[in-house]
């Protein structure tokens, strides 16, 4: 479980909740914390699965090939996402996953962008440090960051 812990979708959360804790006792303050865990993480330790369609590039794949044949990287992409209206159900809802999450990441560097330059310039530019300098200076934040920084 400490493995699964220390993953991308769970630092914030360590972060968050279990800071002070031993790698020996992560695991109790996991259950104890399971509730106030972020979907990211709880995707991460298996505790809630995300349709594996979803998350699933290959999943356009067949798409892909009928409307952008010929096409690689970005102009690829653009193209799927401008026949997405024309795209099988399931490659519509994975392209969907994807634009919701990119607008919240968007979303959090608009929010919060310039209290991290203001606050947490001299940060570490990871993603767990950068959090953990916004909620050390919480009350100093704008108000739309804020909504990003869990108590």
């Amino acid at each position: 479980m400490r493995d699964e812990w220390e993953r991308a979708g769970c630092i914030l959360d360590r972060e968050r909740l279990c800071k002070e804790v031993t790698a020996a006792d992560m695991l109790g303050c996991i259950q104890e914390h399971e509730a106030g865990l972020t979907e990211d993480c709880k995707l991460e330790l298996g505790m809630i699965k995300r349709p594996a369609q979803l998350s699933d590039p290959k999943l356009c794949a067949e798409d892909r090939e009928k409307f952008c044949s010929g096409r690689q990287g970005v102009s690829a992409g653009k193209c799927l996402y401008d026949n997405a209206p024309r795209a099988s159900e399931l490659c519509r809802e994975h392209l969907n996953e994807r634009r919701a999450s990119r607008a919240r990441l968007k979303k959090f560097q608009s929010d919060c962008g310039r209290d991290l330059r203001e606050f947490c310039a001299s940060s570490p530019n990871a993603e767990h440090h950068r959090y953990a300098c916004l909620k050390r200076n919480v009350d100093q934040l704008s108000v739309g960051c804020k909504t990003h920084i869990h108590p």
